[in-house]
């Protein structure tokens, strides 16, 4: 289900970027800026409940290992009725369906932007004492 939900965001932001590309007489958006849209973070305030396997923070290196596995995997009949779900259509996608959304970059990759890198750059551009420090009415245009 998570990576279901990754490549889904994925999927809406690159048609996103390629309509947009496509009646837009700006520079173009690269594609890959889809993989820089969705992030894991973490429950701070105990509301969600966690996976059952990867209940706090330091189990992320092997999330991330699992979800890279599984994509490595993905044709093995093993993994029939486990794929990805294409939504909002529910099929499962193809390896030709992942590899078009994956736009050539190597599943490590994709999945430390997902785990890390994305993360990182939220934080490092919103959570900067100036940011925090704006009233209100600040943001107000």
């Amino acid at each position: 289900m998570f990576l279901t939900n990754v490549f889904h965001v994925v999927k809406v932001t690159l048609e996103y970027i390629r309509n947009h590309n496509k009646s837009s007489n700006t520079l173009p958006i690269d594609e890959i800026e889809a993989w820089k849209t969705v992030c894991l973070g973490s429950d701070n305030d105990g509301i969600i409940d966690p996976f059952d396997n990867f209940k706090t923070a330091a189990d992320l290196p092997a999330f991330r290992a699992a979800c890279c596995q599984a994509l490595n995997d993905y044709v093995l009949p093993e993994y029939q009725g486990y794929n990805v779900v294409s939504l909002p259509n529910e099929h499962q996608m193809t390896l030709q369906e992942i590899d078009a959304l994956m736009i050539n970059q190597p599943i490590v990759e994709a999945m430390d932007k997902v785990f890390y890198d994305n993360t990182h750059a939220f934080l490092k551009k919103y959570f900067t004492k100036q940011y925090l420090g704006q009233e209100a009415s600040d943001f107000i245009v």
